[in-house]
């Protein structure tokens, strides 16, 4: 419906108190520098609800561990109208964007191009209005056919947009024979459990 009926309040605070200990666990940690205490909160999150977590995160963070960065993801709302001017003067903040056009309409190559090159201009506007951004995610696909891209065998309603395409899983990493049941075999039906959607 794009709306949550209520605000768990509780998990929150849970949440708060399980930044905080990472916060006092890895604080003296050189290999630490910052911590990012939420990835992709919903879109429809109540954005006051968001950014008073973050607010709560933050402060927390910051009386523990002062050096690190504080990172906040967008929430899908990369605009200026929600994030210019949020927490100005605190330092070592970062927003986070993740930049994808798996979920784009179909199209020709060179759209796809002229999109890539227009994120710069929108990421310097967004840096200007409120200060660093960090492209924390990316991807070079242009349709989301990828198995477990939206979930467990699941997909988006109305997704992929064009058919997909079965292609041979690579060749582990780790060489021949030493992950078990890797590749998949093709002899095999795909396997469960199943989502709503259509994936793979």
């Amino acid at each position: 419906t794009g709306t949550y009926p209520e605000v768990n309040w509780t998990r929150i605070d849970e949440t708060v108190a399980v930044i905080e200990a990472i916060a006092r666990r890895y604080a003296d940690e050189p290999a630490v520098i910052g911590v990012e205490p939420v990835n992709e909160p919903w879109q429809f999150t109540p954005i006051d609800v968001l950014k008073t977590f973050y607010w709560r995160a933050y402060l927390v963070v910051k009386a523990i561990a002062p050096a690190w960065r504080f990172v906040m993801h967008d929430s899908f709302r990369f605009d200026v109208d929600v994030w210019g001017g949020f927490m100005a003067g605190c330092p070592d903040v970062a927003l986070d964007t993740h930049v994808y056009q798996a979920w784009f309409n179909p199209s020709v190559r060179d759209n796809f191009y002229a999109n890539a090159c227009a994120q710069k201009s929108i990421i310097q506007k967004m840096e200007a209005a409120f200060g660093p951004v960090v492209v924390g995610e990316w991807s070079l696909a242009t349709d989301n056919c990828a198995m477990w891209l939206n979930g467990f065998n699941d997909n988006l309603p109305g997704y992929p947009k064009l058919p997909c395409k079965f292609v041979k899983c690579a060749d582990p990493y780790t060489g021949e024979g030493t992950l078990p049941q890797a590749p998949p075999s093709i002899l095999k039906p795909l396997q469960g459990p199943f989502g709503t959607g259509v994936s793979g």
